[in-house]
C-alpha cells in the first residue's frame, strides 16, 4: 500500500530534570507513513521523547519538525498529534462513538459529519456493533481499540503511542498489536510507538531505536537489529545472546564452538590477535548425542524449558561454559536432562564487540 503521511525530525533533542539527563541530544527522522519504534528499558528518555514531541513537555534546546514546521512554543492543543495512552482515557459519561467523535466535535466538526466519521472507525476497529456502549461495559481491549480510533479520527499529522498495551493480557495485546498496525497501513499515517517490550516493538515496526541513558543506541530494522547489533548494549537487550571469549584470527575470522567463523558485518572493526566477544543467538546453536562425534564442544544438558513449538535447553560444556539453545520441541524431546551431548555454530558469522567496551558496559 503506498504512504502518505508526515515526516518527522528531531534534531539534537536534551532534556534534564535536575541533574538527571533524560534525553541527551536526540537526532531522529520518521519518514512519511513509518511506524518507529522506541524501545528501552525504563528510565532511558523514551517516553520523555515522545511528550515533547506531543507538546506535553518542553525541551532545554534542540528542535521538532513536523512537516517541516518546527514546533517550539506550539501548544499540544495546535500540534495536530493523535495521541493513545496505557490508560484508556475515555470519557465515562460518553458511548463509544461519542468518545471517537469528540475531538471532531471540538474542531466544529457538523454533528451528522462527525458522528458518520465515527462510526466508519468504529467498524474499521471492529466495534461498530458496540457503538452505543459505555466504556465500563466494554473490556480494555475494546477500550483501546475505542481509543485508537478517536485518535484517528482527527486526521492527526502524527500518531504517538505511549506503551498502548501494556495494561492488558498476552493474548489481547497480540491481537490489538497486529490491529494496530494493521490500521497503520491503511491509514498510512506517521506514528511514534513507545514500548519496553521489545517482541511488541519488533513485531509491528518499519524500523526500531534502542535508546539507553536518553541516547540512541541503533535505529534499524528490526530483523537488522537483531542479527547486526551495534553495541553491547543492543546485543544484550534485543533478544537473547550467548557469549564467547575468544581471538580475532587472520581472514577476520574467530573459533567458535569448534568451528571457524566469520565476523559478521556491522561487527566491531578489531586488529587480528585483539581479545572479543563473539555473540551467537540460541537458535544458531545445535546439539547431538554425544556418542555420533564430530566438530564442536562436548557438554551436559542442564535443564530444559518447553515454550511451546520451541523449546530452550540449557547445557553446560564441559569446560563450564553455559549454552542456551532454541530448538523446535519435536527434536527437543530427544534430549534428556543430564544427557552428554556435543554443541556446534550452525551459523557461518558471529557478531563480535570488543571485550574492553563489554568490560566498560558490564561496570
Amino acid at each position: 500500500m503506498s504512504r502518505s503521511g508526515t515526516p518527522v525530525e528531531l534534531r539534537a533533542l536534551r532534556r534534564t530534570f535536575g541533574p538527571v539527563v533524560a534525553l541527551d541530544s536526540l537526532d531522529l527522522t520518521l519518514h512519511p507513513g513509518e511506524l518507529v519504534a522506541l524501545l528501552g528499558p525504563s528510565g532511558c528518555g523514551k517516553t520523555t521523547a515522545l511528550r515533547l514531541v506531543a507538546g506535553l513537555d518542553d525541551p532545554d534546546s534542540g528542535e521538532i519538525l513536523v512537516g517541516g514546521n518546527e514546533l517550539s512554543g506550539v501548544p499540544a492543543s495546535k500540534r495536530n498529534m493523535g495521541m493513545v495512552f496505557q490508560s484508556y482515557s475515555l470519557f465515562p459519561n460518553l458511548t463509544a462513538v461519542e468518545n471517537v467523535a469528540f475531538g471532531l466535535r471540538v474542531r466544529r466538526v457538523g454533528k451528522a459529519d462527525r458522528l458518520k466519521r465515527a462510526t466508519e472507525l468504529l467498524e474499521l476497529v471492529g466495534l461498530g456493533e458496540q457503538r452505543d456502549r459505555y466504556p465500563h461495559a466494554m473490556s480494555g481491549g475494546q477500550q483501546q481499540r475505542v481509543a485508537l480510533a478517536r485518535a484517528i479520527a482527527i486526521e492527526p499529522d502524527v500518531l504517538l503511542l505511549d506503551e498502548p498495551l501494556s495494561a492488558l493480557d498476552a493474548k489481547v495485546r497480540s491481537q490489538l498489536r497486529d490491529e494496530i498496525r494493521r490500521l497503520q497501513l491503511e491509514v498510512g499515517i506517521t506514528t511514534l510507538f513507545v514500548t519496553h517490550d521489545q517482541e511488541e516493538a519488533m513485531a509491528i515496526a518499519d524500523r526500531v531505536g534502542v535508546m539507553r541513558a536518553g541516547n540512541l543506541e541503533q535505529l534499524d530494522a528490526p530483523d537488522r537489529l537483531y542479527a547486526q547489533p551495534a553495541t553491547p548494549f543492543v546485543a544484550s537487550f534485543v533478544g537473547t545472546n550467548n557469549t564467547f571469549a575468544t581471538t580475532v584470527e587472520a581472514g577476520n575470522t574467530v573459533r567458535v564452538l569448534g568451528r571457524s567463523l566469520a565476523v559478521a558485518a556491522g561487527s566491531d572493526d578489531i586488529p587480528v590477535g585483539q581479545r572479543a566477544d563473539a555473540l551467537i543467538r540460541p537458535e544458531s546453536i545445535s546439539i547431538e548425542d554425544a556418542n555420533v562425534g564430530g566438530e564442536g564442544e562436548r557438554g551436559r544438558v542442564k535443564n530444559k524449558s518447553f515454550l511451546g513449538p520451541v523449546t530452550r535447553i540449557e547445557v553446560v560444556l564441559n569446560d563450564g561454559h553455559p549454552l542456551l539453545i532454541d530448538m523446535p520441541s519435536s527434536i527437543a524431546r530427544n534430549f534428556a536432562v543430564s544427557s552428554e551431548v556435543i554443541a556446534r555454530a550452525m551459523t557461518n558469522e558471529a557478531v563480535i564487540h570488543n571485550q574492553k567496551q563489554l568490560v566498560v558496559h558490564d561496570e
